[in-house]
């Protein structure tokens, strides 16, 4: 055979292979091969793939400033709570006035509540406050809302029937303001407690209430007794004589009109 016949032969096999590569390269298409019903199949696209849900931010808002029983009310509101996840026990906050803590409270279901109270005649600018939930820092949401003076001098009226206001002589001190107020107005609850050490004179009241009671020692009682002087429906600053025969204040205990009073 000669040497351009065999030459020949060769080209044509080079040929026909070249043709058979570039006849499989179509049949398969630029997205590979084709899968057993026909459709094609594209890596990183499947329709199974979904986005992780997002959840909702954690809110704290200032829910509410307001007087109640005489005192300020400072309400705060932690939102979109986790169920399961029990927040920080405070809620710190600065009011205009110093650094204070409102306690955790009630939740209804995702809002867990916040409250703590200023006395009356407080003013309020509440420009920050945070909460820890599971190590993370909440701030306040709505700073400067509510900011004003709050002067809460205005209760309801009330009847004491047991004992009536005034002079009352007891064997043995009733302990705390929790046992003076259930004594005095009972189902009333505490407002606040001023701590006056041994002081003498006239004293101001430092906040409203619908009963005050004065805690002076023995005065114008039998000895062994103690004396506790009661003045209702009492207005913040309002001005407390002096107990009889110059003796000493210990204290006033403020207490909320008892329901039945009303």
């Amino acid at each position: 055979m000669s040497t351009s016949l065999r030459s020949g032969r060769v080209v044509l096999g080079t040929l026909a292979a070249l043709i058979t590569v570039v006849a499989i390269a179509c049949s398969e298409g630029p997205s590979g091969p084709a899968s057993p019903s026909g459709a094609s199949v594209q890596a990183g696209n499947s329709t199974d793939a979904k986005p992780a849900a997002k959840q909702q931010d954690l809110q704290l808002n200032l829910s509410h400033v307001e007087c109640v029983d005489g005192r300020v009310e400072v309400h705060f509101v932690l939102l979109f709570v986790p169920d399961g996840v029990t927040p920080g026990d405070f809620v710190t906050y600065n009011w205009g006035g110093g650094t204070r803590q409102a306690p955790r409270g009630k939740n209804t279901g995702n809002v867990w509540h916040y409250t703590d109270y200023l006395p009356s005649g407080s003013t309020v600018d509440i420009e920050s406050a945070t909460v820890q939930v599971s190590g993370q820092t909440v701030t306040l949401h709505n700073p400067g809302s509510y900011a004003g003076t709050y002067n809460c001098n205005t209760v309801v009226a009330c009847n004491f029937p047991n004992p009536s206001p005034g002079l009352t002589c007891l064997d043995s001190p009733l302990g705390n303001e929790a046992s003076e107020c259930a004594y005095f107005a009972p189902g009333s609850t505490v407002l606040g407690k001023t701590d006056l050490d041994g002081t003498t004179g006239s004293q101001q009241t430092t906040m409203a209430g619908a009963i005050a009671i004065v805690k002076d020692g023995k005065a114008g009682c039998s000895p062994g007794q103690q004396s506790y002087q009661t003045y209702t429906n009492v207005t913040a600053g309002q001005l407390i004589p002096p107990p009889p025969g110059g003796s000493s204040i210990s204290h006033i205990t403020y207490c909320s009109c008892p329901p039945l009073a009303q």
